[in-house]
């Protein structure tokens, strides 16, 4: 798992499903401001099968660190990944003049 392409707003994550456990599960990106990932918003990428997968987050907040996983789920269970975390760019700081 890895997040990659960090900007001010958004990020790309990355996982990968190795077993569906013999039923094609539906795969989700769960993410969240705590690394207890209470409160997380799930990204649903559908019905999948084993392989990598990515999504891009947006709407995110500058300067903050974000804690994401990816997590399977299928009538055998639901398996989840390591929870990692990236932290987004800073927003310029910029002067304004006026005249």
């Amino acid at each position: 798992m890895s997040a990659q392409n960090i900007e001010k707003r958004e990020a790309t994550v990355r996982g990968e499903v190795t077993n569906t456990g013999g039923e094609n599960p539906t795969v989700y990106f769960d993410y969240s401001l705590n690394s207890n990932m209470s409160g997380a918003t799930s990204v649903n990428l559908g019905t999948q099968g084993t392989g990598p997968y990515s999504t891009n987050l947006e709407d995110l907040n500058p300067n903050t660190t974000y804690y994401f996983r990816i997590r399977a789920v299928n009538s055998a269970g639901t398996n989840t990944g390591e929870t990692l975390n990236f932290i987004t760019l800073k927003m310029d700081s910029g002067i304004l003049l006026f005249f």
